[in-house]
């Protein structure tokens, strides 16, 4: 769950990160994200063990985000949830994964590269099998 490169069937390439997620590691993913081919889909877990500055971080990284070169963003978990973002369609929030999964498997990605970043308390390897 560390920096993982997946091919998957669908023709995706997964960059999985869900071993641990701090501000400063989940901007260097992201910036590894917008250098990548292909169109590109973050998709973020909760940065768990921030403290007072959990919100803060969170809606920090919502604007890192903003402000890259990234075609989609998903984020998830209840912090995350808390952020406020522009009205788009290419950015979702969601409380929990079971929600996320629902919306994922609607939009049936394929030949995409995804970014999975997450606290490892947000186990969000839990979300490889939807690509």
């Amino acid at each position: 769950n560390r920096s993982q490169l997946i091919n998957t069937e669908k023709g995706n390439t997964i960059l999985l990160d869900a071993y641990n997620a701090n501000p400063s590691s989940v901007e260097m993913a992201l910036s590894s994200l917008e250098r990548m081919e292909g169109y590109r889909v973050a998709l973020l877990g909760d940065m768990f063990e921030l403290g007072n500055y959990e919100e803060a971080e969170h809606q920090n990284i919502v604007g890192i985000a903003q402000g890259l070169d990234i075609h989609e963003l998903i984020l998830v978990g209840l912090a995350f949830y808390k952020t406020k973002l522009p009205a788009s369609e290419t950015m979702k929030k969601f409380k929990d994964k079971e929600d996320a999964i629902s919306w994922i498997r609607e939009k049936n990605y394929s030949n995409c590269t995804i970014l999975i970043k997450g606290s490892r308390g947000m186990k969000m390897e839990d979300l490889l099998k939807e690509f």
